[in-house]
């Protein structure tokens, strides 16, 4: 049975400094987890800092208000990110690396490369919702 660690949450405004504020949360998570294997920590944030920055790169305008979850369990490390945002159309499970000379379209590419991470992602009429999986590594 998996049991609850730490939990932050977030609500983000749609510009620049949201970023970092995504950074320092998973940071702070870190402190309330230190125990979290290096790899795990690298792979789990390389994800939501990815979509992070692609809600924030999409967003219809500057201003609108995004959510961000994070947990740590037992077994594994969560991440939800809700958003107003236009609807996605396709799952992470379909994004690919883009050619060597692209300008864009590594970001959700590079999170769902990352190894043993499972995604689900959902649109209704509110928005999007992400949720990222990170079982730990022993």
């Amino acid at each position: 049975m998996s049991t609850a660690l730490a939990h932050l949450r977030a609500d983000l405004h749609s510009d620049a400094a949201a970023l970092d504020e995504t950074h320092r949360l998973i940071e702070e998570l870190w402190d309330k987890v230190p125990l979290v294997p290096d790899r795990d920590r690298v792979l789990f944030s390389l994800a939501v800092a990815e979509i992070a920055a692609n809600v924030i790169e999409h967003a219809r305008g500057e201003g609108w208000l995004w959510e961000l979850d994070l947990s740590a369990w037992s077994d594994r490390l969560e991440a939800c990110i809700r958003h107003p945002g236009p609807t996605v159309e396709q799952g992470l499970g379909t994004w690919a690396m883009p050619e060597e000379l692209a300008d864009s379209g590594r970001g959700l590419a590079l999170a769902n490369a990352a190894s043993s991470l499972r995604y689900f992602h959902k649109t209704d009429p509110e928005g999007n919702e992400w949720l990222v999986v990170r079982m730990l590594t022993s």
